[in-house]
């Protein structure tokens, strides 16, 4: 399969990333603590707490409604495409997670109001990875709706800093890892069928990177 040319290179080389206190380390961590909220601000610590708590509901359900309740065979098939891209990246994530197995940052600044779990390893960011391959496929079929998936995408990167939960480089991880997985099954199902007019051109990753289809 196509997808695993690219997959399998960057799992391996996400288990070289260092795990020393280098300089960028430092300045990832610096960076990280710096972005991370205060609890000065009650109503947008509620707002990241939600937004970090909600986004993979958001998401399958989204695909669930979709998928379940549309007669539109379009929309089915766009649903299909989008649950295969949240499931191949949900288990990369879990790979390269307990494969780099890096420590959670420390809460310093921040204590969560709302309930919060910290089970899994650090790098990179599930929630974050999975809002970057939602957003990059439906992008994909529904141009129009770019900004807005932008705005969620970047919403769940930054709200992921703010409660803690990860350092500035994990959601950048994942972001990358979610616009990769996104495109790639995106490519990979239309490459088994008849390819709808929709994506006879190139498609644009969510940040504007242009991607052939192959």
């Amino acid at each position: 399969m196509k997808i695993w040319r690219i997959i399998i290179p960057l799992v391996l080389f996400s288990t070289q990333l260092p795990a020393t206190d280098n300089a960028l380390a430092m300045y990832d961590k610096n960076l990280s603590m710096l972005l991370q909220g205060s609890n000065r601000y009650p109503v947008m610590d509620y707002t990241m707490e939600t937004i970090a708590l909600s986004t993979p509901f958001l998401e399958f359900g989204f695909i669930g409604l979709n998928r379940f309740t549309s007669t539109n065979s379009a929309l089915n098939k766009q649903a299909k495409i989008t649950a295969t891209a949240l499931i191949v990246d949900a288990a990369l994530v879990g790979i390269i997670k307990y494969t780099v197995r890096r420590n959670r940052p420390e809460r310093t600044k921040y204590q969560p109001r709302l309930f919060n779990t910290r089970i899994t390893p650090s790098f990179p960011s599930g929630h974050v990875s999975l809002s970057a391959a939602f957003s990059t496929v439906m992008a994909a079929y529904h141009p129009e709706l770019k900004t807005p998936l932008i705005l969620y995408a970047l919403a769940s990167a930054y709200s992921q800093v703010y409660v803690g939960n990860h350092y500035l480089s994990d959601v950048i991880g994942g972001v990358i890892l979610g616009i990769i997985v996104g495109n790639l099954v995106i490519n990979e199902m239309e490459s088994n069928g008849q390819k709808q007019t929709t994506l006879n051109r190139p498609l644009y990753l969510t940040f504007s990177i242009p991607l052939t289809s192959y």
